[in-house]
């Protein structure tokens, strides 16, 4: 199943596995915890926007 959210807080309690996507692109996948500690922020919205503004794309 795919969920599409802008809330963060929602990803996260409902989702396995989180996909980002910026301008079209995705930009990375993994658990909340594993995004969460790859940008080194505090929570899952921090490292959305973390995330969505990298320049490489994985």
């Amino acid at each position: 199943m795919i969920l599409t959210t802008h809330y963060m807080e929602e990803a996260q309690a409902l989702s396995d596995r989180i996909g980002i996507m910026s301008n079209g692109e995705l930009r990375a996948v993994g658990t909340a915890d594993e995004l969460i500690k790859r940008t080194g922020t505090l929570n899952m919205e921090d490292a959305f926007v973390a995330l969505a503004t990298e320049t490489e794309v994985w």
